[in-house]
């Protein structure tokens, strides 16, 4: 849905009869304007008598071009300056409407805003651009271009990596038999036709007929192809001259009978050459990307690399009740130079030996603001927002493809029954150390790494215009670092190996089941106790939550309650489609702490506000 746009538009009589604000003859106007970002304030607008809400523009500093048109063919282009004004002089006056146009990119093509310039009077202009044009530096601000093989680079270990036998199982005369079937990366390129899915992990690969392995696929057969990933073959069918090829989802030790998988690369290997940058830090090669939510929410995000990542998002609603946004500015570095991700899995049957560890050191800096339109308890309609991923690349761990990404979620939950009432806040968390799992057959899957804070996280003093009781919920669950293999790994491994038509619909296919998951979350099927747990992967996360609450700024309180309290979770996990049934580590915690901050810590304010 496209985001509602708001514009001021205010139409100056001329004061002075004598002044110059057209050409001779009155037949031409002139069109001022400034680009921005519309907030909510506290403060009114001179004058003091617009009731709320109020809004201010924050001018937008980049330059953006602009273009005016106007009927019978007219058209005009001019760029923005640094305070986000831009004017057209000698504008034709018309009965018909101009359009003002801005090409944006990051949720439409174009902003667009009609006016009407019917007399000589200067017409002043007010356009609201949406918050995703407005990431910090180095933050891409658009719809992220498709992969194409080269926004998702392919970072080779193979070196103390292999696949030395495929799975096997007992067959019908007792006998060891190769289940498996391991077709070779050429031979994908060259045979794969397409494919298609049904949005939930379920994948229909269709080749030609020309690889004899290819057409001696059979049902029940794990097939494995390299450097893509790995499926169970539900059905084999022939048609068309095509070999049509169901695949259902495996876990690795589905198809590795005998192997070994790690990164980085042991000591003494010589990795790929793009495998060095990724090895000193996983986030070494940045990534961006933004998107709209569901039909209430929508955001921008973004991530870029380096040392140090920067990741970022928006995500603000408009719904009947209340306008209300959530930004939060974050990094993610590792807690010591040259430490990223760990890999190591043995797997001989099944997974005996598995460790996965990464970095999460960094910061969080979370605002948020809410206007209330009308009372009634202010419901929130869908609390629940899924971000998608800021960063995520194919790591080719011994030929097998592993999907990174990092990702985030948001509650927010604002409680205001009185309208027009608007509040805003913001808190900051600091966090450091290094989570992950490991064991397997051999062990018990169990956590590794320590998490804690840094400093100890504050919260700027909240600003509320609301005289009755309120409050508001927070929570942020970023950074989530996820390590997975399964469908999603498999169809952005075809957009990164495999050219041609199979690109195109893997991309169709993998936004299919990210929409998926996301209308299963939105619409509730997925339970809000299991929002911030992650299934089919492996990860480490940080969830830091913050709510507040007061009995309002009315003079007729004796005692002001407000209460704060920030709470840091930092978890890791593990689950059986992942890793095997010897896999399965719920999510387990390795920090949980909270903050408490009081308006009063008197033994009168406590028994008054009802405080233990």
């Amino acid at each position: 849905m496209k985001p509602q746009r708001t514009a001021l538009i205010v139409l100056l009589a001329a004061c002075f009869p004598f002044a110059r604000t057209a050409r001779a003859g009155g037949n031409t106007t002139t069109v001022k304007g400034q680009l921005g970002m519309f907030v909510h304030t506290l403060t009114p607008p001179p004058g003091g008598t617009t009731p709320p809400p109020w809004f201010d523009l924050k001018p937008y500093k980049k330059p953006l071009a602009v273009k005016l048109q106007g009927p019978k063919g007219f058209l005009r282009n001019t760029t923005s300056g640094p305070d986000g004004h831009f004017q057209f002089s000698n504008v034709p006056i018309s009965t018909s409407p101009y359009f003002i146009l801005v090409p944006v990119k990051c949720t439409v093509p174009v902003e667009s805003q009609q006016i009407l310039a019917n007399s000589a009077a200067p017409v002043i202009v007010k356009f609201g651009l949406p918050p995703c044009v407005d990431t910090p530096p180095g933050v891409g601000s658009h719809l992220a271009a498709p992969y194409r093989g080269g926004p998702i680079p392919t970072t080779s270990a193979s070196c103390g990596s292999s696949i030395r036998e495929l799975t096997m199982k007992m067959g019908p005369n007792k006998k060891p038999q190769t289940v498996g079937v391991d077709i070779d990366l050429p031979t994908v390129q060259r045979t794969l036709i397409g494919l298609n899915g049904d949005g939930q992990g379920s994948i229909y690969l269709h080749f030609d007929t020309t690889d004899s392995k290819i057409r001696d696929l059979k049902a029940k057969q794990v097939l494995f192809l390299e450097h893509i990933g790995a499926g169970t073959i539900s059905q084999v069918s022939y048609g068309n001259n095509e070999i049509n090829v169901h695949l259902m989802p495996a876990k690795l030790s589905d198809f590795i009978g005998d192997g070994t998988l790690t990164f980085p690369p042991p000591t003494g290997c010589a990795p790929a050459k793009n495998a060095k940058t990724v090895t000193q830090w996983v986030m070494s090669k940045g990534g961006a990307k933004a998107t709209l939510g569901n039909f209430y929410w929508q955001y921008s995000a973004g991530a870029t690399g380096g040392s140090k990542t920067h990741y970022h998002f928006v995500a603000y609603k408009k719904v009947p009740r209340f306008d209300g946004s959530v930004t939060a500015d974050g990094t993610l570095e590792s807690d010591k130079p040259g430490h990223g991700l760990i890999l190591n899995a043995v797997i001989a049957g099944v997974v005996r030996k598995f460790e996965f560890q990464v970095p999460l050191t960094g910061h969080l800096d979370v605002s948020w603001n809410v206007l209330q339109h009308i009372g009634g308890g202010g419901q929130a309609y869908d609390t629940r927002l899924i971000i998608l991923p800021f960063y995520q690349e194919i790591f080719d761990i011994g030929k097998v493809p592993f999907l990174f990404q990092v990702m985030g979620n948001v509650i927010f939950q604002p409680g205001i029954g009185e309208p027009k009432a608007a509040l805003k806040g913001a808190y900051h968390v600091k966090y450091s150390g290094t989570a992950g799992i490991q064991g397997g057959s051999d062990s018990q899957v169990g956590s590794v790494g320590k998490l804690t804070y840094t400093n100890l996280p504050t919260a700027d003093p909240v600003v509320s215009s609301a005289l009755a009781a309120h409050g508001v919920v927070v929570a942020v669950n970023t950074p989530k670092v996820a390590l997975s293999f399964g469908p999603l790994s498999f169809l952005y491994a075809i957009m990164n190996n495999v050219p041609g038509e199979p690109q195109d619909d893997a991309e169709v296919e993998a936004a299919d089941i990210e929409v998926h998951t996301y209308q299963q979350t939105m619409t509730g099927a997925t339970p809000a106790s299991n929002f911030f747990k992650t299934s089919g992967v492996v990860y480490a996360q940080w969830v830091n939550e913050y709510d507040y609450s007061s009995n309002g700024n009315s003079v007729l309180n004796l005692i002001p309650c407000r209460a704060e309290h920030i709470r840091m979770v930092g978890s890791v996990g593990a689950s059986a489609s992942f890793l095997g049934t010897v896999g399965t580590l719920k999510d387990k915690q390795l920090y949980n702490n909270t903050w408490t901050k009081l308006s009063s810590n008197s033994a009168q304010a406590k028994k008054y506000c009802g405080w233990k």
